[in-house]
């Protein structure tokens, strides 16, 4: 990089604006022995970029290669429009036991405030992308919406509190009349900007406490993340990861991605959907594609592509039903046991096989299916699943008889036959 060269600066993971930066490239006489590095102020990362140097990757490129980018990097900078700086609290020792302390640190809310944060960046933004006649329909229903919002704050059965910085706010927009200035919605719109500006900020310093809560056992506040959900939800969003991600591995191949907002990634879907559409390929019968193959007249190798055929959908049909069946118990994308009671014929499924060393004993030993006396008994082993329902199965070890959980029953098989404690099968 030459010196003096201006660069656009960032890392992973980017909380918001306030972390893609640009820095000036100075070539320290000192320092350029030590060929192909960099160095940074640690002030300089700490603050912008929320490095502590244990392990992050900088990114950087010339910033005269993206001049639009840079300008905008240079305007979100400003002191009127830069997001509150994070702060970092102080680390809180873990109290418990190791098991309690891994269970504890595992569960963190850090994808679901990452994706609100997206969520709110898009919402303030897209009151300035849309459409000019699109607007007052747009305010409207946040008005309305935010009356609900007060509603719920007065009503004492409710467990919802407004912040105090976001209540002028809201009450401005629920006050509206039905008949709206053009100034009036241009100022509802300003208002619903300033309300996004305070959920990013307020929730990446949330963000920040969950990324750390591997090393500390300081966890997000509750309060602050519901509020934000509850302040900034007056829009849906059909883009979003983890909205319904059933439909995301068919987008692009038999539909494109929807959207209905009016942000900058709403920009992006759109141009991306019409070029999908111009070249949508269209399914065909295989028979049609029959005429660009030869005839084979070798009746030997017909019947060996029959039965590769034929050996191919019943690994099809099994592997379908397979997926219906884990559909319908999800317990049972982990390894389980199918057992049908020889007095009701009924039909479970034990889970957590490998929690009561089930996979490596010798109850699969044998090298097909064998009857086996089994009793359903309260669990009082698996601390992760309480209330549930155990399989013990009395063995014959050795010449000795041994009480041994085999697994713990499927929810559903429980569910479905009202199982309880103290049944035989």
């Amino acid at each position: 990089m030459p010196d003096g060269a201006e660069l656009i600066v960032t890392r992973s993971p980017l909380v918001n604006s306030n972390g893609v930066i640009t820095l000036t490239n100075r070539h320290l006489p000192q320092l350029m022995r030590l060929e192909g590095t960099i160095h940074i102020h640690p002030e300089t990362a700490a603050k912008h970029l929320q490095a502590d140097f244990d392990g992050h990757r900088l990114a950087f490129e010339r910033a005269d290669k993206y001049p639009t980018l840079t300008a905008e990097i240079k305007e979100a900078l400003l002191p009127e429009n830069r997001y509150p700086d994070v702060v970092k609290r102080d680390k809180v020792p873990y109290q418990g036991s190791f098991e309690e302390i891994a269970v504890s640190a595992v569960n963190n809310d850090i994808g679901k405030i990452a994706n609100q944060i997206m969520m709110a960046v898009t919402l303030r933004w897209e009151t300035i992308l849309m459409p000019g006649e699109k607007k007052e329909g747009y305010v409207k229903p946040v008005a309305q919406y935010y009356r609900s919002i007060l509603a719920k704050n007065a009503d004492p059965e409710q467990d919802f509190q407004i912040p105090g910085s976001y209540r002028d706010g809201i009450q401005a927009i629920a006050n509206l009349p039905q008949q709206l200035s053009p100034q009036q919605i241009e100022t509802a719109l300003q208002q619903m900007r300033d309300i996004q500006f305070k959920i990013v900020g307020d929730l990446s310093n949330e963000l920040q406490v969950a990324v750390d809560g591997t090393k500390s056992a300081l966890r997000p506040d509750t309060t602050i993340l519901k509020a934000c959900k509850e302040i900034g939800g007056y829009q849906p969003f059909t883009w979003l990861a983890g909205r319904d991600k059933s439909r995301y591995p068919q987008v692009y191949r038999t539909h494109p991605l929807e959207s209905s907002n009016y942000g900058a990634v709403d920009r992006m879907i759109g141009v991306a959907n019409q070029k999908w559409q111009e070249s949508l390929l269209i399914p065909r019968p295989v028979n049609q594609f029959r005429g660009f193959f030869p005839e084979v007249n070798n009746q030997n190798l017909t019947e060996i592509a029959i039965k590769i055929k034929e050996t191919y959908n019943d690994y099809l049909k099994s592997a379908r039903s397979l997926e219906d069946l884990k559909n319908r118990h999800p317990e049972l994308r982990e390894p389980y046991i199918e057992v049908t009671s020889t007095k009701s014929q009924r039909t479970l499924y034990l889970t957590r096989l490998d929690r009561f060393g089930t996979l490596e004993s010798g109850f699969f030993s044998q090298d097909k299916l064998f009857p086996v006396d089994l009793q359903l008994v309260n669990n009082k082993i698996d601390r992760e699943i309480p209330n549930s329902l155990l399989a013990v199965a009395t063995l014959d070890l050795e010449g000795k008889s041994v009480e041994q959980p085999i697994g713990a029953i499927a929810l559903s098989s429980v569910e479905e036959y009202n199982l309880k404690a103290g049944i035989n099968m």
